[in-house]
């Protein structure tokens, strides 16, 4: 009787598992983040989304001012082919991104850790730009920018070039620090 009964259970299982619905795992979401964009004379925030597979990375607004979201469109619209090599046991993640404008060729190369993005924009291998900026929505673009500018000034303040990428590192680590709620769901 035991013997009857495990195996008729057994089957039940095996025959549930086919006729109920199986739960689907959630589709992958692009990461959208808001960067201080800080070159040698200018400044603005630009919103960035990285698709669902880390592939590719589109600039699709910017600020004209502290306050005025522009979608880009056309030319504008700057799509960038991007690696992303697997976390480190620090928890950063490296990330290259290369782009065409023109007859220019752009190269960003940079860490995400946590909900915090930095890179260094390169435009035929000379630094353009530095970024920064952390997770956000296009609606959030304008929330910080006193920060960023604040930040920006501070890069404009190193003493070389070399020095930048420490720091941009500095940044990225001290936010880590005083967040601890990153990479927690």
């Amino acid at each position: 009787m035991k013997l009857f009964r495990s195996i008729t259970l057994a089957l039940c299982m095996l025959l549930s598992s086919y006729a109920l619905p199986q739960a689907k795992l959630p589709e992958p979401q692009p990461q959208e983040f808001n960067l201080g964009f800080c070159g040698g004379t200018s400044f603005t925030v630009v919103h960035a989304v990285l698709s669902p597979d880390g592939k590719s990375l589109q600039f699709t607004h910017h600020l004209s001012d502290p306050a005025t979201v522009v979608k880009d469109e056309g030319k504008e619209l700057l799509t960038w082919s991007v690696k992303l090599e697997p976390k480190g046991a620090d928890g950063n993640q490296k990330y290259s991104a290369s782009a065409k404008y023109d007859d220019v060729t752009l190269t960003i190369d940079g860490l995400i850790r946590g909900n915090r993005i930095i890179g260094l924009q390169k435009v035929d291998g000379d630094l353009g730009h530095v970024l920064y900026g952390v997770v956000g929505k296009v609606d959030d673009m304008v929330k910080d920018v006193s920060d960023d500018i604040s930040f920006c000034a501070d890069v404009h303040m190193v003493g070389g070039e070399e020095d930048i990428p420490k720091l941009l590192i500095q940044w990225l680590t001290n936010a880590a620090k005083e967040d601890r709620s990153l990479g927690k769901s």
